[in-house]
C-alpha cells in the first residue's frame, strides 16, 4: 500500500506541472500574438512535454486512486486548487481574481472577486482538465 507522503507528493507534483503548463500555454499565446513564431515554436515543445509528464503523473494518481479508493478531497487542499485555477482565470480574463474555493460533495465551487458568478468543478472533470491543463468551466449565476 503507498503511504499518505507519496500520495501527497504525486498531487502537488501534479499540481506543479498543471500550473507549469497553464503559464507556458499563456506565454506561447503571447507570443503567437505578438508574432515571435521562433520563440512559439520553442514554447510549443517544451509545453508539448511538460503535458506528457503531466499525463503521467495523472495516470498513475488515477491508478493510486482507483485501487486504494482515493479521496481526492484528502488528496488536494483548497490551495492547490486555486493554484491550478488561477492562471486560467487572467487568461481568460474572467471577472476579478479567485477569492474561494469550497470543496464539497464531489465539487469545487470557485468564487470571484467583483463578480457574483461561481465556476463549478465535478472533482472527476477537474482530474480530467489537469490532465490536458484545460479546466472545463460551467457557469453558474
Amino acid at each position: 500500500m503507498t503511504n499518505n507522503l507519496d500520495k501527497k507528493l504525486m498531487g502537488r507534483m501534479e499540481i506543479s506541472l498543471s500550473k507549469a503548463i497553464a503559464e507556458l500555454h499563456f506565454s506561447l499565446k503571447v507570443a503567437e500574438k505578438i508574432g515571435n513564431t521562433q520563440l512559439a515554436k520553442k514554447l510549443q515543445k517544451q509545453h508539448g512535454r511538460l503535458v506528457s509528464i503531466a499525463q503521467q503523473v495523472s495516470l498513475c494518481l488515477d491508478e493510486l486512486a482507483s485501487r486504494e479508493k482515493l479521496d481526492l478531497e484528502q488528496l488536494f487542499s483548497v490551495d492547490d486548487v486555486v493554484q491550478v485555477i488561477e492562471p486560467y482565470t487572467s487568461y481568460h480574463k474572467w471577472i476579478g481574481r479567485v477569492v474561494s474555493v469550497n470543496i464539497r460533495n464531489e465539487e469545487v465551487v470557485v468564487a470571484f472577486r467583483g463578480s457574483s458568478a461561481t465556476k463549478t468543478f465535478k472533482f472527476a472533470s477537474l482530474t480530467k482538465a489537469w490532465k490536458s491543463a484545460v479546466p472545463r468551466l460551467t457557469m453558474k449565476v
